[in-house]
């Protein structure tokens, strides 16, 4: 997970130009609207990025990664972490991070995937629990 901060790279008397991210290609474009009160995603994927701006509201998103520790030393394991967007905030929700969002106000935001959603084989996962494990990582 990684919160994007915008990059002014124009400003003058008609307004300015930010760059909300640069880098990746994207594949699809989707606009959500969700009411406030619902909970949206949790689900990870393990081939697609996602790009999420948020146009209006305040949604709570969730990540954990599922990544294993050789694969993401900066991280550990299990540890859920949180971060709000407001109007204007971006993040970007890697492979094997399962992302649930916690809509918190009315919202739109604007979703940018690097591979196409495809119904008959859609890059979305549920993650596996231990039969030992009776709770739930609440997200």
């Amino acid at each position: 997970m990684q919160k994007i901060l915008p990059n002014i790279v124009h400003t003058d008397e008609r307004g300015k130009i930010e760059t909300i991210f640069a880098g990746k290609n994207f594949r699809e474009i989707n606009r959500f609207h969700s009411k406030k009160g619902i909970i949206r995603g949790n689900h990870y994927h393990k081939e697609t990025e996602e790009l999420i701006f948020l146009i209006k509201g305040e949604v709570l998103f969730k990540i954990k990664s599922l990544k294993h520790e050789e694969e993401h030393e900066e991280e550990e394991e299990n540890q859920i972490h949180e971060t709000t967007l407001l109007p204007g905030d971006a993040l970007l929700i890697e492979p094997y991070e399962l992302h649930t969002a916690e809509i918190k106000k009315d919202s739109e935001w604007i979703s940018c995937l690097t591979k196409e959603y495809n119904h008959e084989s859609p890059d979305i996962y549920e993650e596996e629990k231990d039969d030992d494990d009776d709770e739930a990582s609440g997200i």
